[in-house]
């Protein structure tokens, strides 16, 4: 295929796919398309797909035709993997004939010169040659323009968003090959946030989303991420007692969903967003191992991978499923490397420590099993649910930040109403000693927002922990 056809047929097929994500994947960027018009529209496809407001859409014909009337139609029957591929290797031929004829005008002259400039224009080319995390920063340029030109135009977004403003502010979304950590006692609803995510990624982002869970049957996640979809009281639904016009509400929500599936399927070869849970609970001892997740996510192809009860896994190094710092930290470990090696965000859901009930939500020692789990986020998050209600009556959530790469964030309070309300209402902000918010025993009142919290009765004495042991 011609280089220009090539140019063409690469775009008209992210439209046909509605698929950016390998494109970006495979770190296509505007300096490999050297027809004007072309790298327009390359730029408008990615200004949509990182628009805050469009987040994850890719443009249609119709809305490409209406910005680029005369843009030329090349079908390709190849998917965008390939043609990206191909695409790099038309741009090093070129790079590297272009240089050639370069380097040898200038040896006529001055020898020494030309060797200098073979070099430094080798280090850039070099990076074309494959998809690499190795990176010169004197070929590091384009690659500064384009992500600060993403950066600008998705209003500081660049990965797939989280559900909440703030929390976007400062990491700008969940990124490729990213391992995110959210922890918190049990029932302190640390799973309805991942759920929370996981619908927020598939109905707003327009993402394939994979929730694999060892923590419940799959089932009554899929009843919860319903009813979270629907925003229906959860109680109700599992109780059965939905009023008549909720209940119709409800299934005409879910018939939308697999109507919507269907016809975005038809029209964009089958690349459709979704949310799917995954679970291997009935399979014993042979279950429960990072290799059988890394299996599913070459089956499903999702955008972002949420892993609920990351401590009930099996450790594929020692085979065994236990409570252990060793195992938990293969296990960990094992689940970075499969972030990066997917280049997809992994959020996995973990425990916290009991001794972390007396504490501020402001510590990585919280974390329950390993300190390798900190060690090995990207972000860590601890979700603490107070003990009583606001001054509305209504429950509260706080989230900390104790683990967070390249950004700050001193915390946010949500609504904490299962299924119905996670909405985030305003950031958590420190006193001079005041620290965030521990949900027992806290040794002094916390400071967040508006309202003062209340001190909390010391903990009780008891047996140790029948998760952690401690």
């Amino acid at each position: 295929m011609a280089t220009n056809n090539l140019e063409y047929a690469l775009i008209n097929r992210i439209i046909q796919d509605q698929d950016f994500h390998n494109v970006e994947k495979l770190q296509i960027t505007e300096d490999y398309f050297s027809i004007p018009e072309v790298k327009e529209a390359f730029r408008y496809i990615k200004d949509t797909y990182h628009n805050h407001i469009s987040p994850g859409l890719v443009p249609s014909r119709d809305m490409l035709n209406r910005h680029f009337p005369t843009f030329f139609i090349v079908p390709a029957s190849d998917p965008v993997p390939i043609l990206c591929t191909e695409l790099r290797q038309q741009k090093l031929k070129y790079d590297l004939m272009n240089l050639g004829g370069g380097v040898y005008q200038e040896a006529q002259h001055d020898p020494i010169s030309a060797l200098a400039s073979l070099k430094a224009q080798l280090s850039r080319i070099s990076t074309i040659a494959d998809v690499s995390q190795d990176l010169s920063i004197s070929a590091a340029y384009n690659l500064l323009v384009d992500r600060y030109n993403t950066v600008s135009a998705s209003q500081g977004v660049v990965g797939i968003p989280y559900p909440w403003d703030m929390l976007n502010q400062a990491t700008q979304g969940m990124q490729s090959g990213q391992y995110i950590v959210f922890y918190g006692r049990p029932k302190s609803m640390k799973s309805w946030m991942a759920i929370k995510i996981a619908c927020h990624a598939y109905l707003k982002a327009r993402r394939r989303v994979m929730y694999y869970t060892r923590e419940m049957e799959p089932i009554e996640i899929a009843e919860r991420i319903a009813c979270t979809i629907a925003k229906i009281d959860y109680g109700a639904c599992r109780a059965g007692t939905l009023q008549e016009a909720v209940k119709k509400q409800f299934f005409d929500t879910m018939r939308d969903l697999l109507e919507d599936e269907q016809n975005h399927g038809a029209r964009n070869g089958g690349d459709v967003p979704g949310l799917t849970i995954v679970s291997d609970r009935g399979n014993g001892a042979d279950g429960g191992g990072v290799g059988w997740l890394q299996a599913k996510i070459r089956e499903k192809r999702p955008h972002l991978v949420i892993v609920d009860g990351m401590y009930l896994m099996k450790d594929d190094r020692s085979g065994k499923r236990e409570v252990d710092w060793k195992v938990m930290t293969n296990i960990s470990r094992d689940l970075k490397l499969t972030a990066q090696q997917f280049q997809v965000p992994l959020v996995a859901v973990t425990q916290a420590t009991r001794k972390s009930e007396n504490t501020n939500g402001d510590d990585l020692t919280e974390l329950a099993f390993a300190d390798a789990i900190g060690q090995d986020a990207d972000a860590v998050f601890r979700v603490m649910k107070p003990k009583t209600l606001n001054e509305q009556g209504r429950q509260e959530l706080i989230i900390t930040a104790p683990g967070i790469r390249a950004s700050k964030f001193d915390g946010m309070v949500v609504y904490g109403e299962p299924a119905t309300n996670f909405d985030e209402i305003r950031p958590l902000t420190t006193s001079g000693e005041q620290g965030g918010y521990a949900e027992t025993g806290a040794a002094r009142p916390p400071s967040y927002g508006t309202g003062q919290g209340q001190r909390r009765p010391p903990r009780r004495s008891g047996p140790p922990d029948p998760i952690t042991g401690r």
